[in-house]
């Protein structure tokens, strides 16, 4: 089988972002060219408005304005790890975005044209499946589709499993790995205190309408310069404080690194 996903994807020089606001006058897509947002998401259709085939756009800054684009389909052959190769190729390009979040927001938008074809969304507790999908099933009884959703904490979590944990305990010197849920920032941090009362610690200093979505991904029983360490490691990619915007080959890295370490059995507890 032939792999046509780089005869599917191309690139935007500002010359043609410029000329595609000139046709559409999308007020998104001004506010990126006048650098009010930071970026801009779509799903185009040609003159047939037929779902079986539309382009994905992205446009944004990141020393210049430029943008990517991805000839997509409903029907088109492993469509949802398209999406996600498209979304990493975005990351390539705008290394300050997350591929993760990137390819949720096109999955979340794909939905709501879905929709707009008359596709009807079945809640996943009807569908009967696994929580990370939305199952969508049109008005026509023959007609049944999906679009996969990424669960970041799942996936973070998943880069850190191990048979044998010891429980949690006071006193203690740990090292954790927190999640930010909003902006998908990671904390490298130590505590001796037990996890969730670290967790809710964190997320109090942030507290403003509502409880911030604070996750613990990972601990393990370790000195406290193992974290000073971490924190040098990945200075590059440190946003405020110990948060860090760090990716999936940074956590593969973490994990290798914490082997020698007793890992400690993590209850995240509902925000």
């Amino acid at each position: 089988m032939t792999d046509d996903f780089n005869s599917r994807l191309d690139f935007l020089s500002y010359k043609e972002i410029k000329s595609m606001y000139d046709e559409s006058k999308l007020v998104e897509l001004n506010n990126v060219l006048e650098d009010f947002e930071s970026d801009f998401y779509s799903i185009s259709f040609d003159d047939n408005r037929c779902i079986d085939d539309y382009l994905l756009i992205y446009v944004g800054r990141y020393g210049s304005i430029r943008g990517l684009t991805f000839n997509s389909g409903r029907n088109l052959e492993d469509r949802d790890f398209n999406t996600l190769r498209f979304a990493k190729a975005i990351e390539n390009e705008f290394p300050e975005k997350n591929s993760i979040a990137i390819f949720n927001i096109f999955q979340t938008k794909l939905k709501q044209v879905y929709e707009s074809f008359g596709v009807v969304c079945i809640p996943e507790y009807i569908a009967n499946q696994e929580t990370h999908k939305i199952f969508l099933l049109s008005k026509l009884k023959n007609s049944v589709d999906y679009l996969i959703l990424i669960d970041p904490v799942k996936f973070y979590k998943s880069f850190f499993e191990r048979q044998n944990k010891i429980s949690d305990e006071e006193g203690i010197f740990k090292l954790y790995l927190m999640l930010e849920g909003e902006n998908g920032y990671i904390k490298i941090g130590q505590t001796q205190k037990k996890l969730e009362v670290r967790r809710k610690g964190v997320a109090e200093p942030t507290l403003k309408a509502k409880d911030p979505k604070i996750y613990i991904l990972s601990a393990w029983v370790a000195p406290k310069e193992v974290e000073k360490k971490l924190h040098l490691d990945y200075k590059s990619k440190r946003k405020r404080g110990e948060w860090f915007d760090l990716r999936a080959i940074d956590l593969q890295e973490i994990n290798e690194m914490m082997l020698t370490y007793e890992m400690i059995e993590i209850l995240n507890h509902k925000n």
